[in-house]
């Protein structure tokens, strides 16, 4: 395995965490004004995100699916009227491209 994928790894262990904490910290009072259909899918990205996942052998594009799914989440309810969240800066950063920066 060479740097270029180990570091692509870390980068993605430390979205996923990052996806964690940040969905963790959504209010229940926004959770309950969201259609059903978003209500589960944030519980289907949240519950994903939490699986440790498995070495040797993780499912790396399962993983990769699992962490644009829970971004895709909070863009989706971040466009919704009257909605405000303020993305963790490392995880705006990747999402465009660029890796986030240590702390």
């Amino acid at each position: 395995m060479s740097m270029t994928s180990n570091t692509g790894l870390s980068v993605l262990y430390s979205l996923r965490r990052e996806l964690v904490r940040f969905l963790r910290r959504v209010p229940a009072p926004l959770l309950s004004t969201l259609p059903l259909a978003l209500c589960t899918q944030f519980r289907t990205c949240l519950g994903a995100l939490q699986v440790p996942p498995s070495f040797p052998g993780s499912n790396l594009q399962k993983l990769h699916l699992e962490t644009e799914q829970a971004l895709s989440f909070l863009e989706e309810i971040a466009n919704l009227d009257g909605v405000l969240l303020s993305a963790p800066a490392g995880v705006a950063q990747a999402r465009k491209g660029g890796l986030p920066v240590s702390r």
